[in-house]
């Protein structure tokens, strides 16, 4: 039985949608993200789960039960939120302490500080629990608004951007800490985030969400490799996949795509494509454009524009065709702008998508997971 479901919630704020029309399922002990951008919707959605927030209609199932008619504090689910939201007065103890301190929780001190105790030692602040948050690090303060979340049992724990205000160094240690959070709860965790590393690191499933609706949900490497649509397939990967015009065109009774670029492929799929002489984006992503002549006849001049080096790799973006391209290159490469470079990739690197409808045509199509609509994909 899936731990939480949603049934058709919608939820709007005036005229604005903030949720249509959403159907979800989580299972039991998953590590779910709740993936999009700024406006998608997110965090209202955990708003609906913890019933700080009522839909306008749909269901809200907790364990088998219908919660949406229930009041915050009977769903047993305890969420965290994007801002810290610590008591500056009180102590790292006392901000831990304070959910078990409610009048209806009848907690003795003895068992309050065994279970304050176990969340700091799990999150590592146990030497800083006599500290006020201002005399702490800003990751130390994440990590305390972290434990309050989940020092006391519930059925379910929903985490809103929790690792927004912290800066990359802290964000990358962080990731690895919640993993270990995660496998030491077995729990059911709902995480909310518009970046798309922790996304595809951290969930064991992702659902893709914007303006509301549900365009995706599958593993990391789904949503990355398979993406349903061309909304998906931007969502992920900096810089994000190369869109391109192209035409499906006829020659000997098969299909092929004429590409902005100048180059043709033969298409050799099994699945079912639309007829001659339609309209498609073409996706490349960055790091399947290649230096130099492959060999397959798809090889290109390009002219360079910028090149970024950044340590670990350089962003190459270069013009061909009138087509501006971002490419991913070894990180001693050495480029000037002006020079001239040949660019070339796999075919079955190609990604396609209709013009009309942006769904993914050419790599094969991930059957719906359960927990997403069929009809839930718009770009």
């Amino acid at each position: 039985m899936p731990r939480v479901r949603l049934e058709h919630l919608v939820k709007s704020y005036g005229r604005v949608r903030a949720v249509d029309d959403l159907c979800l399922e989580v299972e039991d002990r998953e590590f779910f993200v709740l993936y999009g951008p700024s406006g998608a919707g997110k965090t209202t959605t955990l708003k609906l789960i913890a019933g700080a927030e009522h839909p306008d209609s749909g269901e809200v199932h907790i364990g088998g039960r219908r919660v949406d008619l229930l009041e915050p504090d009977a769903r047993n689910v305890a969420m965290t939120f994007e801002s810290y939201a610590l008591y500056p007065h009180y102590s790292v103890y006392d901000n831990i302490a304070f959910p078990l301190r409610a009048p209806d929780r009848r907690m003795s001190r003895a068992e309050i500080d065994e279970r304050v105790r176990w969340a700091a030692r799990l999150l590592g602040i146990e030497h800083v629990l006599g500290h006020k948050p201002a005399e702490i690090s800003q990751g130390q303060r994440q990590r305390t608004a972290l434990a309050r979340a989940i020092v006391r049992p519930a059925d379910v724990y929903l985490f809103d951007e929790p690792l927004s205000h912290v800066d990359a160094k802290v964000r990358h240690y962080m990731r690895g800490e919640l993993h270990r959070m995660s496998t030491m709860l077995n729990n059911t965790i709902i995480y909310v985030t518009h970046d798309y590393v922790e996304a595809l690191s951290l969930g064991d499933r992702v659902g893709v969400l914007d303006h509301g609706r549900l365009h995706q949900v599958g593993t990391p490497r789904e949503v990355y490799y398979a993406p349903r649509n061309l909304f998906v397939a931007l969502s992920f990967g900096q810089p994000e996949m190369n869109i391109l015009e192209g035409t499906l065109t006829a020659a000997n009774g098969r299909l092929r795509v004429e590409t902005a670029l100048g180059t043709t492929h033969q298409l050799a799929t099994g699945e079912p494509l639309p007829t001659a002489g339609t309209e498609v984006w073409v996706g490349l992503r960055p790091q399947d454009l290649q230096l130099g002549d492959l060999g397959a006849g798809t090889a290109f001049d390009a002219e360079v524009l910028v090149f970024e080096p950044l340590g670990t790799h350089g962003v190459l973006r270069a013009r061909a065709n009138g087509q501006v391209l971002n490419v991913l290159v070894p990180p001693n490469a050495r480029f000037e702008p002006g020079s001239r470079v040949l660019l070339d990739y796999p075919e079955d690197a190609l990604y396609l998508f209709d013009r009309e409808s942006q769904l993914n045509i050419l790599h094969p199509r991930i059957t719906t997971p359960q927990g997403a609509r069929d009809g839930g994909a718009k770009a």
